[in-house]
């Protein structure tokens, strides 16, 4: 990562469109995203949802480090991120569940929140109904079928991968679908 990343993505954030900021900063898109990726993999966060209107902010669990999440909600908003993904300031969204419901009340709407982490076919409903939330996001994993032990014993692999599972996604969607 370089200040000129930085730099750049103030501009993005700005304008919110890669090819408009690409052009007042005398960029080519390519150099652009290049430079937002570079930010992103330095940061380990996704900076912006993209989407055919343009691009839009997000904020990937780090107000979840933060001593006041709730609190925090009104800065984010401020600073126009149209979501924050969060566990409540846990480490499983389950167990930050009241700082969850707190923050979609102090968000009014301002930015969505976007419950995750810990989430499965079995809780995300009630993840939704307590909190309010519109969103969630997770993985909906189940361990990785059939490891091959020399994989795991050369390091390819931890014994319990996961990845995700069609049919826990098809869970979760059903269990959402009934609200």
């Amino acid at each position: 990562m370089e200040l000129r990343d930085i730099e750049y993505f103030e501009e993005i954030a700005e304008q919110r469109h890669l090819g408009r900021a690409a052009e007042r900063l005398g960029l080519s898109q390519p150099a652009l995203s290049k430079s937002l990726r570079r930010l992103e993999e330095a940061m380990q966060v996704k900076l912006f949802d993209r989407n055919a209107k343009g691009l839009e902010l997000t904020l990937n669990r780090t107000v979840d480090m933060s001593p006041d999440p709730v609190a925090a909600v009104d800065m984010v908003a401020a600073l126009g991120f149209r979501s924050i993904l969060t566990s409540g300031g846990s480490l499983k969204a389950p167990d930050g569940i009241e700082t969850i419901a707190a923050m979609v009340q102090r968000a009014a709407g301002r930015v969505q929140i976007l419950a995750g982490s810990g989430l499965n076919p079995g809780n995300v409903r009630m993840m939704v109904e307590k909190t309010g939330v519109r969103e969630v996001h997770g993985s909906f994993a189940a361990p990785w079928p059939g490891i091959d032990e020399k994989l795991v014993r050369f390091g390819y692999i931890a014994p319990d991968a996961r990845e995700t599972s069609e049919a826990a996604v098809r869970q979760a969607k059903a269990a959402l679908a009934a609200l």
